[in-house]
């Protein structure tokens, strides 16, 4: 199987500047921890002391928005996931 990633310029900065990465994950969440097992300066920014995922990490799937109950809904040959690290300011 093959997932297409494509990371958003922040977290980018973290994994070697690339943009697409290919894997073979099962689910949106396993993309992530595949992509930050090669890039450990990437986790730092996605996960919690405890290990859990950060609010602020958001995942698209083909283009459609991912809750939390459904990052480990498994993926198809050919999807393509989207990783984005919301932030705010004020």
């Amino acid at each position: 199987m093959s997932i297409l990633v494509r990371i958003s310029p922040l977290l980018r900065s973290l994994a070697n500047c690339q943009e697409l990465h290919t894997v073979s994950s099962g689910s949106p969440l396993d993309c992530l921890l595949d992509i930050a097992g090669n890039h450990p300066a990437l986790r730092k920014w996605t996960h919690d002391k405890e290990g859990g995922l950060l609010r602020q990490v958001q995942f698209y799937v083909n283009g459609q928005k991912m809750e939390a109950e459904e990052l480990e809904r498994p993926l198809k040959d050919g999807d393509e996931v989207f990783i984005l690290l919301g932030i705010s300011g004020g």
